[in-house]
């Protein structure tokens, strides 16, 4: 998969500002894009949902064994 720079980006605004790359939280388990997702699924605000950040570096999610998951936000489906 190319590059797209999201830990070029997460590293220039960590230093200033309430960044995140791809896991959110102490624990590092919780992903972005999952939280992302879900928040979509049940009418929540995306981001607003998942964490108090300015930026959001990476928000798609891998999971083992399986193809990146993008969020596919269209009015006919709200699955990734």
């Amino acid at each position: 998969m190319p590059k797209a720079g999201t830990s070029s980006i997460y590293a220039f605004f960590k230093s200033s500002t309430r960044a995140v790359h791809y896991n959110i939280g102490k624990s590092k388990k919780a992903k972005v894009g999952t939280c992302i997702k879900d928040a979509f699924e049940k009418g929540k605000p995306l981001l607003k949902t998942c964490g108090d950040y300015d930026v959001w570096a990476q928000i798609d999610v891998t999971q083992p064994g399986q193809a990146p998951m993008g969020l596919l936000l269209s009015a006919n489906s709200q699955s990734a």
